[in-house]
């Protein structure tokens, strides 16, 4: 309902405003619809188009694996390692990724 002080362009410019942000509320639910039922599909690949499980190439997969062997590596050769080895997730790590 327009107000009495409403001027006539007012009314015709909430209306435009309205139709633009249903028509994008309508485009994001079919994107968000179409991003759901691609997900379903399991093709392992992400929105992207890129495979991982955030995304990443293989080329960034291969190097985080890369830095967390390393990363292992250099702990369990720290002056912490035998505190490092008590814990249950570090010996986990240790069996994936580690030399130790």
């Amino acid at each position: 309902m327009a107000t009495p002080d409403a001027r006539p362009g007012d009314a015709a410019q909430l209306q435009l405003e309205n139709d633009l942000l249903t028509a994008e509320v309508q485009r994001l639910r079919a994107e968000l619809a179409a991003a759901r039922s691609h997900g379903k599909k399991g093709s392992g690949k992400g929105p992207d188009g890129s495979s991982g499980p955030r995304g990443g190439s293989d080329a960034e997969l291969r190097q985080a694996l890369e830095d967390v062997t390393w990363l292992v590596g250099r702990l369990s050769s720290s002056p912490l390692a035998r505190l490092l080895r008590t814990r249950q997730g570090f010996r986990v790590l240790l069996e994936r990724y580690g030399r130790g």
